[in-house]
């Protein structure tokens, strides 16, 4: 039996304004619950919450004149209360706020960055198609 290896290349997503060049995506999310015992000694549910879903984009930062402007701009997003949408794949995701971000500089015209954001929104589909269109409400 032959593994047949694909690959892609980044996938461009828009986050905060600045473009992220993403080569690993990662989605979670989880639920809280709240458990007490019933009078014949099972287990209920009594309290049910999801939090917020996180999601990490990984890749690269590209710019020709100064790379780490990233650095400057991503971390002033991080202090403001703003909220962002992002479009990955097909996948929205509506009143993201950043939750966290990493910079390497390696000396290239490019940095190695990971930003993850949190919402507390369900995902929405986004048609491929929409060019720049934005999802915002």
């Amino acid at each position: 039996m032959i593994t047949e290896f694909n690959s892609r290349e980044a996938v461009p997503v828009e986050i905060a304004g600045f473009t992220l060049y993403c080569e690993k995506f990662t989605a979670s999310a989880s639920r809280s619950v709240s458990e007490k015992p019933t009078v014949s000694g099972e287990n209920t549910v009594t309290e049910s919450f999801p939090h917020a879903a996180r999601l990490t984009f990984t890749g690269r930062i590209y710019s020709e004149t100064d790379p780490l402007s990233f650095v400057m701009r991503i971390n002033n997003c991080l202090h403001s209360d703003a909220v962002y949408s992002v479009v990955y794949r097909g996948l929205g995701f509506i009143n993201c706020t950043i939750q966290e971000y990493s910079a390497e500089d390696c000396g290239e015209d490019f940095i190695r960055a990971s930003v993850t954001v949190i919402t507390p929104e369900t995902f929405i589909p986004v048609p491929e198609n929409m060019g720049g269109a934005s999802i915002d409400g």
